[in-house]
């Protein structure tokens, strides 16, 4: 009796199965962006360069495995170990066949379904670019004219334990920023006048443009919508040795308020302060760093933690606004309104330690060299809790030590965060 006769898919056999590098010989091969280590000495980065294509973390890729089937995956991260052994995360994506009995009889081959297991594989089994959309966008794509179309897949459902349940695969990061969307939405542009632009539809939550994961966004203008114009973290070297003037001339000027010069005078030359990251892969994260200049409402940093991508014996260094005000968060009024994303350091003591913890507690984690902004959803041991990072939308267990009370900078002082045990994150 095979597998699929049981009714089961075994999750085992999938994943002890064989990959093989692709039979192109790698002719170059480069990071691109900055990178950062972790505890485990991996240097993670946001994208790599081979043979002329960029793969990023939250693209959908293929996977060749042994007797030359493709696999469809999706990256989570990118890392190069101890060894110099360069890896790839990726979650799968499982085929109609794969699922088995729990399918009904009019399901489509192009149909597959997302889940929830991740794999450490080589980088070099990854082929290429793959396209996974939504039923609705797959519908517009059986619509292209043949020759610009592609091999496209579509999603709807999580695979898990429980079985097959509704998945909105649109609001996976990185779904947006996809050749295939880019195209469809410029025909849309086209085809409709006044119709209302990518980018803006308040019914979705993820943006239609723009996703890329890189640093270098902060500091640029953004695009108009319908443009497709994205920015690359290979920009870095650039922006960082602009001048502090050149900042705020590329910069939005509706993400401030306050005075001219709302930099706070705790946060001066030879300082180390904290910066907080809203960049895809790394948002909700505040990473150390030390003020080396400053210019009325503008610092030049070298971050403690993270690696210049271009000169990995140096640390990276930018400039940023100290005026600037952080993203509101997506839970609502978790996090207080009005506050910036550069603060002092928040130094140890009896006071962000934390003793008793509770579901809805918000925390910052220790993890990847930064300490990341969460909220306790479970207790899983008397050392061990649940916590759900909302600048990625992911949950993860850490231990106790791992945690600190969070807290905010506001007005040159540090308030408290109360409690929300009334936050449900499944809504999410």
């Amino acid at each position: 009796m095979t597998e699929k006769d049981a009714g089961g898919f075994n999750m085992s056999t999938f994943m002890n199965r064989k990959f093989q590098e692709p039979i192109q010989q790698i002719k170059t091969f480069s990071w691109m962006g900055f990178s950062w280590t972790c505890r485990k000495r991996r240097k993670h980065y946001q994208s790599y360069l081979r043979n002329g294509v960029r793969i990023s973390v939250n693209d959908f890729v293929y996977v060749l495995a042994e007797q030359h089937k493709r696999l469809v995956a999706y990256i989570e991260d990118l890392y190069e170990d101890s060894k110099g052994k360069k890896m790839v995360v990726v979650r799968w994506f499982h085929k109609t066949e794969e699922v088995g009995s729990v399918l009904s009889d009019d399901d489509n081959d192009r149909e597959i379904f997302f889940s929830l297991n991740r794999q450490d594989i080589s980088i070099e089994c990854i082929d290429y670019l793959a396209t996974v959309l939504s039923p609705q966008h797959y519908e517009k794509f059986l619509k292209v004219p043949m020759h610009v179309q592609t091999v496209a897949f579509f999603c709807q459902k999580l695979y898990g334990d429980d079985g097959l349940k509704p998945y909105d695969i649109t609001q996976l990061e990185g779904y947006w920023r996809q050749e295939m969307l880019r195209y469809l939405n410029v025909s849309i542009l086209k085809s409709f006048e006044g119709a209302q632009a990518p980018g803006t539809d308040p019914g979705l939550k993820a943006p239609l443009v723009g996703c890329v994961g890189i640093r270098s966004r902060k500091r640029r203008r953004p695009s108009p919508v319908g443009t497709l114009n994205v920015s690359y973290a290979g920009d870095m070297k650039g922006d960082c040795k602009s001048s502090p003037d050149s900042v705020l001339a590329v910069t939005d000027a509706s993400i401030f308020k306050g005075d001219e010069d709302g930099s706070s005078h705790h946060i001066k030359k030879g300082s180390l302060i904290e910066v907080l990251s809203e960049d895809s892969g790394i948002r909700g994260c505040w990473f150390k760093a030390l003020v080396l200049k400053k210019h009325k409402d503008k610092v030049k940093v070298q971050y403690q933690d993270i690696q210049d991508a271009d000169d990995e014996s140096k640390k990276l260094e930018e400039w940023i606004l100290t005026s600037r005000v952080a993203a509101g968060d997506h839970l609502g009024d978790l996090r207080i309104k009005g506050r910036k994303v550069v603060r002092p350091m928040l130094k140890p003591s009896k006071e962000n330690d934390v003793c008793v913890i509770g579901v809805g507690m918000p925390v910052d984690v220790w993890w990847c060299d930064g300490w990341w902004e969460g909220i306790v959803v479970q207790e899983v041991s008397e050392e061990k809790f649940e916590v759900y990072l909302p600048g990625e939308k992911k949950m993860s267990a850490f231990h106790r030590n791992d945690l600190r009370q969070s807290r905010e900078w506001l007005d040159d002082e540090w308030l408290n965060i109360r409690s929300r045990s009334d936050i449900d994150v499944t809504k999410d």
